[in-house]
This record gives C-alpha cells, sequence and structure tokens, in this order.
C-alpha cells in the first residue's frame, strides 16, 4: 500500500506509482481507439465513449486491474466473512490467475495454505449461472456485463435498485464519485427504482438480487439464499 496517499479508486487507477508501467499501456491502448480522456468515468463506465467501443474500454480497464492485482488483506476479509455459509468460488474473466498485491504475514499463510488446497483455480466468470446480489453502489459493478451481437448491456430488462440520488448527494464520498448508479443504469436502458433514503428496499427480478443500501443488506442477502436453493 502506499504510505503518503489514501487507497482510493481515484488513486489506485489514475495516481499510484506502482503502477505507473501499466497505466503507461492503458493510455496507449486507449489512444489507439481514440480515447483521449483517462478518468473514472471513462475507464469504470466509458462514459462519453461511442458505443461501438464502451465494451473494449471496460475490457481494457478490467485487463488492468487483473495486471495491478487485488488486495491480499481485503480478500482475506471478505472470505473468512463468507466462508461459514457459502461455499466459495473464485470467478474471474476467461478463468484468469488472480494476482494478489499487498500482502503481509497472515495473508501470505492464508493464500498458500488455500492454494495448496487448490481453492484458488477460477472459473471463468461467463459460466457463473448463480444469483447475483449488489448492495447501494455495489450494483455498478454490473454495468460492465455485455452480451449478445450486437452488444447489449446482460441487465437492461432487468429490474434494479441501488444507492439512490438522495443518498449519495448527501454521503461524504459524493464529489469522488464517478457515476450516479440510476442515471448509469437509465443511460443503459435499464429498469431502477429507489425507496425513501435510508430504507430497506430490494428488487428481485431474474436471478438478481439488489438492494438500495447497506439497511437493505440483510433483506437482500436472505432472498439471495432463497434463490440460490431453489436450483
Amino acid at each position: 500500500m502506499c504510505r503518503n496517499a489514501s487507497e482510493t479508486i481515484e488513486h489506485f487507477l489514475l495516481q499510484c506509482p506502482r503502477f505507473h508501467s501499466h497505466r503507461v499501456v492503458l493510455h496507449t491502448q486507449l489512444l489507439a481507439l481514440n480515447v483521449a480522456t483517462c478518468d473514472l468515468p471513462t475507464l469504470l463506465a466509458a462514459a462519453g465513449v461511442h458505443p461501438s467501443r464502451q465494451h473494449t474500454v471496460i475490457h481494457l480497464t478490467c485487463a488492468f486491474l487483473r495486471k495491478t492485482g487485488v488486495s491480499a488483506p481485503s480478500f482475506l476479509q471478505c472470505y473468512k466473512l463468507t466462508q461459514s455459509a457459502f461455499n466459495i468460488e473464485i470467478a474471474t474473466p476467461e478463468a484468469a490467475p488472480p494476482v494478489f498485491i499487498d500482502k503481509d504475514d497472515q495473508s501470505s499463510r492464508w493464500l498458500n495454505d488455500i492454494s495448496a488446497k487448490n481453492l484458488l483455480e477460477p472459473r471463468s466468470l461467463s459460466e457463473i449461472q448463480e444469483p447475483v446480489c449488489a448492495i447501494g453502489l455495489g450494483v455498478c459493478a454490473l454495468l460492465s456485463a455485455v452480451k449478445g451481437d450486437p452488444q447489449q448491456w446482460a441487465f437492461r430488462d432487468i429490474a434494479l435498485t441501488g444507492s439512490s440520488l438522495a443518498e449519495v448527494t448527501t454521503a461524504s464520498y459524493f464529489s469522488s464519485l464517478p457515476l450516479i448508479p440510476g442515471d448509469a443504469i437509465l443511460d443503459r436502458a435499464g429498469i431502477f427504482s429507489t425507496g425513501a433514503p435510508s430504507s430497506i428496499h430490494i428488487v428481485v427480478n431474474a436471478g438478481v438480487v439488489t438492494g438500495q443500501n447497506p439497511q437493505s443488506t440483510l433483506s437482500a442477502v436472505q432472498n439471495m439464499i432463497l434463490l440460490a436453493n431453489q436450483r
């Protein structure tokens, strides 16, 4: 981790000196697509990019993230929180081996242990058919999913919820947000709804469970478990 900077999304993608060489490659690839802007809206949502090149831009961002790696301590925390309730499998684009960064002694020992048990062999994301659950801003992780020919957003016909405009505009991180979830979903011809700020609001549609905010987490997870048990 960088000692003199906060590990924000902006720092990780645009500023961190550890990934300078990878960032130069990404800039060159974007310029080859006639994409001169390299900011968070461009990298995370292909904002302002011609529709014919949006999927390629998101793919390049994902490739950058695969090369720079996943925080080992953060991954360890998520794994420990969920392993008692779920059988956990790793899935990556094209089943690429996961790369972990920021390893400390604890996470290194843990990764070595589960690697020896073949628990880190990934499946391809395209193979995943299980229910999907996303909460709050986490729904933005669905924005890069495309399918079909011509390619369209994979969730355009599925009703979703996520952080409401009222909730994000009052949050301390609002000024650094690269996009507003509802706007981004509607821009992709999606279906989006929210409840009152801080209220429990979930939407279940076509195997996708989304919750508006942290208050909706328990209800969303319960519905995801119900869906999983039906399969």
